[in-house]
């Protein structure tokens, strides 16, 4: 790896509006990455557990790619006000090289209907109940629903709740494939939905990934660049880290009592 430094002086020389696009467009990678992280450590976890474990996993994995989604979503705005509205797609379009088919790509994509805006809309920063009425009806007599208590709210998962919301996102990504609500929901055909879900979301962010860390280093050029290089001792593998399940009783009475950072909402 490679760190590359700059001066605060020189960055402020740039135009006001060129260090605002900067600060917010490299904020909203740095949050898709750590997203993306923690989405890859959730689908672990899915694979290694069973019963509850894995249906508190899942979640997690669910709630971080509708958080994906999202952050996706808001990127995409950063870059299209400041893109036309501030010249800077004028002055750095001709200046990128696989960021233009990153950009266009997306540009052809966010104008039309698309995954990433529905998610962003229905299921990420909003708890809408269009798909929920249907599903709640569909409830058969003989499903089970259940939750997990505690003393501990850090331990407590209500997994009925959470049941049906996962069917309502996979119904808004199975739409997507041409399913409909008179669609036989086998398990094989909502796992394609949830396939659809996480490749939708992986194939758009490639593309923006490609363009961030396209124009990001354009810009920065405008300033000299000191290099060294960096190694790391914290390196992981995602896969094979493993999520929070259950905390231990022990370690919340002990943050509790203030002996570790304080969590007074555990």
């Amino acid at each position: 790896m490679t760190r590359l430094s700059f001066t605060a002086k020189e960055f402020s020389t740039l135009p006001l509006q060129e260090r605002l696009f900067f600060v917010r467009l490299a904020h909203a990678y740095n949050d898709l990455r750590h997203i993306q992280q923690l989405v890859v450590r959730a689908i672990g976890s899915t694979r290694r557990y069973k019963g509850i474990e894995q249906e508190i996993a899942s979640h997690q994995m669910l709630y971080g790619l509708r958080q994906w989604y999202a952050a996706l979503n808001e990127g995409w705005k950063i870059l299209r006000s400041s893109w036309g509205k501030d010249g800077l797609g004028k002055k750095f379009y001709p200046k990128l090289t696989i960021g233009k088919e990153a950009y266009d790509f997306l540009n052809r994509y966010f104008s039309n209907r698309n995954l990433i805006r529905k998610v962003r809309d229905r299921f990420a920063y909003h708890y809408e109940s269009d798909y929920l009425v249907r599903l709640l009806r569909e409830l058969t007599p003989e499903s089970e629903l259940h939750f997990i208590t505690t003393q501990y709210s850090g331990n407590i998962f209500y997994n009925a709740a959470e049941n049906i919301q996962n069917l309502a996102l996979i119904a808004a990504a199975g739409e997507e494939l041409g399913l409909t609500e008179s669609t036989s929901w086998t398990e094989g055909v909502a796992r394609q939905a949830i396939r659809r879900l996480y490749d939708e979301v992986c194939r758009i962010s490639e593309k923006f990934n490609e363009l961030c860390n396209d124009i990001l280093p354009v810009i920065l050029k405008q300033c000299t660049l000191q290099r060294t290089a960096l190694r790391s001792s914290a390196v992981s593998d995602p896969e094979t880290c493993d999520s929070i399940i259950f905390v231990g009783e022990e370690a919340i009475i002990r943050r509790r009592r203030g002996d570790s950072t304080k969590a007074e909402c555990q």
